[in-house]
């Protein structure tokens, strides 16, 4: 098959709008070579879900990968070290320490202990949504998603609020690793200078919580681990990662859910009237408009797939986004149903790395639909772009909206909320 790389899949109109040229790889070139960075994209959901299955498949790939999206820092002190940091995080590792690790790290997200977060989180949607108060233009990105992402945070792992923008500003920085600026170095320097910092600060936060155990994520990962210094790193280093890795993905979901059910104004209307479909249409927006472009693994031996020949030590980008469309599973995937039934996404991937944060993200998109639903009418007041979308991570940098409420009885409000909270009850 002719390698020719006529496809864009590492440029900013590409990040911006990947729909187009995702639908366009499944038709031609559904496991498609990018010679620039000598590496492969599958569109498909069967190849997205093998490889994502298959251990010959590694997660070990921490340098691979590091130097290819930073093709700046090669050969620096610099990226030494965020390859050293990356190599020992859930992420990078496979079994047995991924095995390790995870059950570390269940610790705090088991289905129950998710649960019990809910109270948390609805506080902190509704301190968002106060803010807006009885409507008006709102950035909904700047002003509603980032409080609740970074708040949540901090509530979840026992961070100060003082903290939060310096904790915004290290997991941005760490997320531009695979960002849009990624191909001219930026992203590398800011997530370099990121990670060391954010490092030190974690060091220092887990030796207060050996000392001062609570009630708190941190202190739950502690309990998971043993007492050597070796199961203190391992502590650090996997609060590194789910810290990091917690902010972005849910800033950029909450904005993505309100920007497509904008879009989708007839769906929008249908879920205010049919509020039992709230739960397909929540999973409807994460398979439709994820904030996760892409995962990536590393072949450890030539494996066919597709008819194409990977090699050993050739880097595989599963597209989540572009298998969330893939027609041969989802009827009509281009069309927005929230009443769609069996929705398998891979937004959360699947197998031993599905993202063990993802009944996170979700609860928090569930609270802040919620909220924003009081409003009776939502209007696009501006224009919106995925500006600094990237390989990883994609979502709006300000998404404008007008909402405004109707003028109704002190009664009928009340009894609208508590119909409103009710569906995540159920």
């Amino acid at each position: 098959m002719d390698r020719r790389s006529s496809f864009e899949v590492t440029s900013t109109s590409f990040f911006s709008d990947p729909y187009p040229t995702l639908r366009r790889l499944h038709d031609e070139r559904p496991v498609y070579y990018h010679e620039p960075i000598n590496a492969w994209f599958l569109v498909k959901y069967e190849h997205c879900e093998a490889v994502v299955r298959d251990p010959r498949f590694s997660s070990v790939r921490a340098r691979e990968l590091l130097h290819t999206l930073l093709p700046a820092l090669r050969g620096t002190e610099g990226l030494d070290a965020l390859v050293a940091q990356f190599s020992r995080l859930l992420w990078f590792v496979d079994p047995p320490r991924h095995t390790q690790l995870r059950s570390m790290v269940n610790r705090g997200f088991s289905a129950s202990a998710i649960e019990r977060m809910r109270e948390k989180i609805r506080t902190v949607v509704q301190r968002a949504l106060s803010r807006i108060g009885d409507g008006g233009e709102v950035d909904v990105v700047g002003d509603f998603a980032d409080p609740i992402a970074i708040d949540v945070l901090c509530a979840l792992f026992g961070l100060p609020e003082a903290d939060s923008d310096v904790l915004r500003a290290w997991t941005s920085d760490l997320g531009k690793v695979a960002g849009a600026s990624w191909a001219d170095g930026t992203g590398g320097t800011d997530a370099k200078d990121a990670s060391s910092a954010f490092a030190a600060y974690l060091k220092d936060l887990i030796a207060d919580r050996i000392a001062h155990p609570g009630e708190d994520m941190v202190s739950r990962f502690l309990e998971g681990a043993g007492s050597a210094p070796e199961d203190i790193e391992g502590v650090i280093d996997q609060c590194y990662q789910v810290i990091g890795a917690s902010y972005l993905p849910t800033c950029n979901q909450i904005g993505n859910a309100v920007l497509t059910l904008l879009q989708h104004p007839g769906e929008l209307q249908r879920l205010r009237t049919t509020p039992e479909l709230f739960r397909s249409a929540v999973e409807e927006i994460l398979r439709f408009e994820p904030s996760t472009l892409t995962t990536n693994r590393i072949a450890s031996e030539d494996i066919e797939l597709g008819g194409e020949r990977i090699l050993r030590g050739q880097l595989v980008f599963p597209v989540l986004a572009g298998a969330n469309r893939d027609p041969a599973v989802f009827p009509e995937p281009e069309r927005f149903d929230i009443g769609r039934r069996g929705a398998r996404h891979l937004t959360f991937s699947v197998g031993p790395h599905y993202c063990a944060g993802g009944a996170l993200v979700r609860m928090q998109l569930e609270e802040a639909l919620q909220a924003l639903l009081t409003f009776d009418t939502w209007e696009l007041a501006g224009a919106c772009d995925f500006r600094g979308s990237g390989l990883q991570d994609r979502g709006l940098a300000t998404l404008p909206v007008r909402f405004s409420r109707r003028p109704r009885s002190p009664r009928a409000a009340h009894g609208a909320l508590e119909s409103d909270l009710a569906l995540l009850e159920v």
